[in-house]
């Protein structure tokens, strides 16, 4: 099976896209092709039995406009697909979809599309001795491209109330490495937390193992591995409750979600006991992991368009059902 992978530069080397096209690697030949300023000419994919697109940010509009006379697997990342209305989502009535975040599933069922949702989970692998650091509770704030001031200061609040020991802050995004702003953390160190600024170079795995917690600021479907690599590890995620961190992490239970809005208010009261939490992430690891394994036949079937139907436990999948029904009905009516 000849396999085209279409994406925009912006997804290149997230870890994200590597999980996708690994995925697809071993279902076939796989040709990576990169989108600029247009959509997929119908001669670009006609070589091709199966043509995956994803879409990311302002190229949504330009794959949109340019179409190829095929039918397409499109994979959508929702900070650009949450801005979109259902009419918008219709001009791809003919194209089916790998959704990766339930909110976003759910969004298009309602628009009438065809969605199937995948939850994804890192490989578990062996927990290895912890590796050699002071001693205390460790906090790691990592996101993609490098931290903002603002997102480390945060960070360390939640840490001071949290009571935890140590903060590492990956890096610091490339417009804020020289600002002003590092005398901002001054008062937590005041306060008894250790922090310190590094870079993101190496596997982030390597940082994941060196410390309790992983604060993900701003998580998005291009961060998705990131997160499920720190729970196959054993690792206690804080993310703000939204998707895609709200679909794997049950707050309090295998994680701590907090509201955007209110970072500190809605984050934790009272002891926390981070082992447990760690082993409950660990759990859900493994067993989102086995469930994973187990989905592979569905994603080669819809990969093939096979037309096979396939039991799921999505509670959403029946009220996507129900709404292509009613619009059913409601054009034999009309």
């Amino acid at each position: 099976m000849r396999i085209l992978l279409s994406s925009s530069p912006s997804l290149i080397g997230t870890a994200a896209y590597g999980w996708i096209a690994a995925c697809l690697r071993q279902r076939g030949h796989l040709v990576e092709s990169v989108r600029h300023q247009t959509g997929m000419a119908s001669r670009e994919t006609e070589d091709f039995d199966v043509v995956v697109a994803c879409m990311t940010g302002a190229d949504g509009q330009m794959l949109a406009d340019e179409l190829p006379d095929r039918r397409l697997i499109i994979i959508p990342f929702p900070k650009y697909a949450d801005d979109q209305p259902n009419s918008w989502w219709q001009q791809f009535q003919t194209h089916r979809f790998i959704a990766l975040s339930r909110k976003l599933h759910e969004q298009l069922l309602k628009a009438g599309l065809d969605s199937a949702y995948f939850q994804y989970f890192s490989p578990v692998a062996p927990l290895s001795a912890p590796a050699p650091r002071p001693s205390g509770r460790h906090a790691l704030l990592w996101k993609q491209g490098g931290a903002t001031w603002e997102a480390a200061v945060q960070a360390a609040r939640q840490c001071l109330m949290l009571g935890l020991d140590h903060l590492h802050i990956c890096a610091m995004a490339e417009e804020d490495r020289q600002a002003s702003g590092k005398g901002r953390l001054n008062p937590f160190i005041r306060a008894g937390l250790h922090i310190s600024v590094g870079d993101i170079s190496g596997d982030y795995t390597d940082l994941f193992a060196r410390h309790d917690c992983v604060i993900l600021p701003e998580p998005s479907l291009v961060d998705m591995p990131v997160l499920t690599a720190a729970m196959a590890m054993g690792r206690v995620v804080i993310a703000p409750d939204s998707a895609p961190a709200s679909d794997y992490l049950a707050h309090g239970v295998s994680g701590l979600l907090y509201d955007p809005q209110a970072p500190l208010a809605s984050l934790w009261r009272g002891a926390i006991n981070l082992r447990a939490l760690a082993d409950a992430a660990l759990a859900r690891a493994k067993r989102g992991r086995a469930l994973w394994q187990e989905d592979q036949a569905r994603l080669t079937s819809l990969l093939i368009d096979d037309g096979a139907r396939w039991p799921t436990s999505d509670c959403s999948a029946g009220f996507g059902k129900l709404l292509r029904r009613r619009a059913g009905e409601a054009a034999r009516i009309g």
